[in-house]
């Protein structure tokens, strides 16, 4: 766990971060980041030469254009309210059209499979004008039923949310946009709780009839 050095709380390690469940302060440990990227860029590129090795040319084509994850980084911490103390570390992202379940206008940031952690951010502007709505969403395992927290600008007045949907080149049907953009937060609820957060993302594609992302 270890010591908040701002408040003296209680430290959550993830290996690359320190989060502070009761003030949200965060300390990076640089050195395992780094460590992290090499790891995954050996990773992908053993993926790449046993492809090849494999079944040639043609594989690695279909690799690169299979339906994946958008990208995401950066965190969210909740400290007590309705959920309690939790952090959201997501690293991938995808259209709300492909969740399973859902099907909306906006994204969901998620991490690596057990899913108990989701964050979704939904896009009301066409609906009832209000602008962006964030679903902070926990459970303690898988198949149990999701806990939710909404936050708006209504609770959270410095919930900041930047949600820009664009389409590539010489692509005219929309189901092909893309979600970038970021999320930012630093505020008390008014029933409790502190949420603070610094999380972008990336290339979170919309496309429903990709392979979609279950969250059952």
């Amino acid at each position: 766990m270890g010591t908040c050095s701002e408040c003296g709380g209680r430290m959550v390690d993830s290996g690359v971060e320190r989060n502070c469940l009761d003030c949200g302060a965060v300390e990076v440990n640089h050195r395992a980041m780094q460590a992290r990227r090499r790891k995954a860029l050996r990773t992908g590129l053993f993926s790449v030469l046993g492809l090849i090795g494999m079944t040639g040319v043609c594989a690695v084509g279909v690799w690169l254009s299979a339906p994946n994850a958008g990208e995401a980084e950066g965190h969210l911490v909740l400290t007590g309210g309705p959920l309690g103390s939790v952090v959201f570390q997501p690293s991938q992202c995808f259209g709300g059209e492909r969740i399973v379940g859902y099907d909306f206008r906006g994204i969901a940031l998620l991490g690596t499979p057990p899913d108990t952690k989701m964050i979704r951010i939904v896009d009301n502007s066409r609906n009832d004008g209000q602008g962006h709505e964030v679903i902070l969403a926990t459970r303690g395992a898988v198949g149990e039923p999701w806990k939710e927290l909404s936050l708006t600008n209504a609770n959270c007045p410095s919930l900041r949310v930047e949600l820009a949907r664009s389409r590539p080149a010489h692509t005219h049907h929309q189901s092909r946009d893309l979600y970038k953009g970021s999320l930012s937060a630093d505020c008390t609820l008014p029933k409790g709780g502190k949420v603070k957060s610094l999380i972008s993302f990336g290339t979170c594609r919309c496309d429903p009839h990709m392979e979609k992302r279950s969250v059952e």
